[in-house]
């Protein structure tokens, strides 16, 4: 029972980051406000998880420097060689490129600091209670963040699911390394500020 529980809860954080923040973006018109008050909620929930950044040292550090690295090496090989054969990129970079066409700062606020925050916890630690297989934690994960990536995406443009795996795998296994959800974010946001600087 306790089982079906977590994952109900891991299920409920994940419904919360996808279906929260476009409500209230829709009835208030405001961009970063959504995505703090999902912080806060988060926050509230995995009180014991954040206060981990007394724990951050330098093996939370390098294990997620070399995932991170890992990670960003497969996903850029892997999306140049879809991008060569199918003569198109993923339709979620264009959407980024949209929005910071339109409304630069509260973009990159939300794309570099708290978009990073939320996914770690709606896609990593929320699941870390209810997936205590190590293995099947991490594939699990790097599926779901990677199809949500390309929800948008048709027919053979669903294989860009690959690179988006790739830094959610590299993510989850710093957090199985280190159990500490900062390894994670800490690079998921130097990961986003990557992709913000390539895009301006």
């Amino acid at each position: 029972m306790k089982k079906i529980l977590e994952i109900l809860k891991s299920i409920g954080i994940l419904l919360l980051y996808l279906l929260l923040p476009p409500f209230l973006m829709a009835l208030t018109n405001l961009n970063i406000i959504p995505y703090i008050i999902l912080a806060i909620i988060y926050i509230l929930i995995y009180k014991k998880e954040y206060l981990k950044i007394k724990e951050i040292n330098k093996k939370t550090i390098l294990t997620g420097l070399v995932c991170w690295l890992i990670g960003l090496a497969l996903m850029y090989v892997t999306a140049m060689i879809l991008t060569h054969f199918l003569s198109s990129g993923p339709q979620n970079q264009n959407a980024v490129i949209e929005k910071l066409n339109g409304n630069k700062i509260p973009t990159i606020i939300n794309a570099i600091l708290l978009i990073p925050f939320l996914e770690e916890t709606a896609f990593r630690l929320s699941f870390k209670k209810s997936i205590t297989n190590k293995y099947l934690y991490v594939i699990i994960t790097s599926l779901i963040f990677g199809f949500l990536h390309v929800i948008g995406e048709k027919g053979i443009n669903l294989i860009f699911i690959i690179p988006y795996m790739m830094p959610a795998i590299a993510f989850a296994i710093a957090n199985v390394k280190t159990d500490n959800m900062y390894s994670s974010i800490i690079f998921h946001m130097l990961h986003n500020a990557l992709s913000i600087i390539l895009v301006l």
